[in-house]
Order: structure tokens, then sequence, then C-alpha cells
């Protein structure tokens, strides 16, 4: 995924700021949640990852561990977290994880 900072320089129009790349899923991302400088995305094989965007740190919080990425593909769900919680939703189901980044 590619981070973007929207700026708005004084007296000229919005653009958009390329930031740096977020490393992690190995397939598509299905979902996306943005909010308080955090970033965490569903992966199409399930796979679950969060990145602190200030301090340019990611980790993996849920992998397919051995089952079969094909078997586990979808095409759509949803992601969202608090502070310490993540929620996913796809071909698995609803999952509750724990976190930290």
């Amino acid at each position: 995924m590619q981070l973007y900072r929207l700026v708005a320089p004084a007296g000229d129009t919005l653009r958009l700021s390329f930031v740096r790349f977020l490393f992690g899923h190995a397939g598509p991302v299905v979902a996306l949640a943005l909010a308080d400088g955090r970033c965490v995305s569903l992966g199409a094989d399930g796979s679950v990852w969060a990145w602190d965007l200030e301090a340019d740190t990611g980790a993996e919080v849920a992998s397919v561990q051995g089952q079969s990425a094909r078997g586990r593909d979808t095409e759509k769900g949803t992601v969202i977290f608090d502070e310490r919680r993540i929620l996913s939703a796809g071909t698995q189901g609803v999952v509750m994880r724990c976190f930290d980044v």
C-alpha cells in the first residue's frame, strides 16, 4: 500500500504528497480503517496488519497460518479498531483480536 498526505500550501490548491510504502500483505487488501495516526487492513486471504503511521512501524496481527490462501479468498470484508482491539469480518466470520502497535 502507499501512504499519501494531503498538503495545503498557503494560497495554493490541495495536492497529495507521497510519504512511504506500507509493506505487509502478500495479496489484495479488501478493507482498510484509518484513525488517530493508525491504519489497520484486512487482506483477501484473511490476514490483518496494523501500522502506526507516525512512527513508521507495522506488524501482522493475524496471518493465514498454514491454510491455503486460495481457500480463504474473499472479495469484500470490513475492519474496525479502537486503542486495543481489532474487529474484522469476512469469509471467516467476525473475529476480535487484541493488539498494541
